[in-house]
């Protein structure tokens, strides 16, 4: 065991925590960003769409206003190869978030988890308060924990994500269907209802509408590509439905057809959702009979087993 003096002993967590205040306020301090990192920031954006054209999710890379440490992990994930499953390309496509993003956050994670137990770990071992740097061990499970808590994260995002969406993609169709009743073309009725909110689903509705239109391409097509990629198929259904416009057919109708099965489908999941929270609670209600059932039970069994 290495002994330290009291000057020492205290000197080293002190030094350690003024490192650590300097630096987290060196990290909100916001600097302009350079220009090779912003040109850096344009390659990776241009390098993606064509890397991820035929996947699931178009996830930007990095966006304009990326920071070092973005564009250092959206490097490090397209030169040692990141593992990012398709899933996961979706959510961060649904929660408008990039990589780049994604990954400096498992990283700068991953690094707090390795280095602060093994920090406390081996300052406890120098100043005698465990006798073994065993501990230090704990900084892989930490690494592990911190890599992989951004991509719960990401899924708790998602599911939050959806909840919302079927409200708004709901509430779309009944825009959609009134705007058409004033007598509007489909893709009239389809932009302006999506101008009508800043709901993240209205304002990509609204984005691919608009790529369509600058592209000279149909928007079904591009409503259809939206909705693989937000894994929506109400989205593609309404396109599918707004598109019989080309053919003289009545849409007002469909439309409330549609909103009626989506509705029903929405109360469905709302029923079963709350089923599996009361069944949930019943098994906190079981635990105070099986406590008081074992005060009663403990007593005479032990009394049993000391006269045998």
């Amino acid at each position: 065991m290495i002994g330290l003096s009291p000057v020492a002993a205290v000197a080293l967590p002190a030094t350690m925590a003024a490192g650590g205040l300097v630096l987290m306020v060196a990290g909100t301090l916001r600097q302009p960003p350079r220009l090779k990192a912003a040109l850096a920031g344009l390659d990776y954006d241009l390098g993606l769409s064509v890397d991820m054209a035929d996947g699931a999710g178009e996830a930007g890379l990095v966006d304009s206003a990326a920071g070092r440490i973005e564009l250092w992990a959206a490097n490090a994930f397209q030169r040692w190869h990141l593992p990012l499953g398709e899933t996961s390309r979706q959510c961060l496509v649904q929660q408008d978030r990039t990589v780049g993003d994604l990954f400096a956050a498992k990283l700068v994670l991953a690094m707090a988890g390795l280095i602060v137990p093994a920090l406390v770990a081996g300052m406890a071992w120098l100043m005698g308060v465990i006798g073994t740097p065993w501990p230090i061990g704990i900084s892989l499970i930490g690494a592990t924990a911190g890599y992989l808590w951004p991509d719960w994260q990401l899924r708790r995002g998602a599911v939050s994500w959806h909840e919302h969406s079927a409200d708004a993609i709901s509430v779309y169709f009944d825009l959609v269907t009134l705007i058409r009743l004033g007598n509007a073309s489909a893709v009239q009725a389809l932009r302006e209802a999506a101008d009508l909110s800043s709901t993240p689903v209205f304002v990509q509705v609204r984005d691919a509408l608009d790529r369509a239109r600058l592209q000279q391409r149909s928007p079904w097509d591009e409503l259809h590509r939206l909705a693989s990629n937000l894994g929506l198929p109400e989205v593609g259904d309404l396109a599918d439905i707004m598109a019989l416009d080309e053919q003289g057919a009545a849409l007002v109708d469909a439309l409330r057809a549609r909103v009626r099965e989506m509705r029903k489908a929405h109360l469905a999941t709302a029923q079963l959702a709350a089923q599996k929270h009361a069944e949930g609670m019943t098994v906190w209600m079981v635990v105070p009979v099986l406590v008081f059932a074992m005060i009663f039970l403990i007593p005479p069994i032990m009394t049993m087993l000391s006269g045998m």
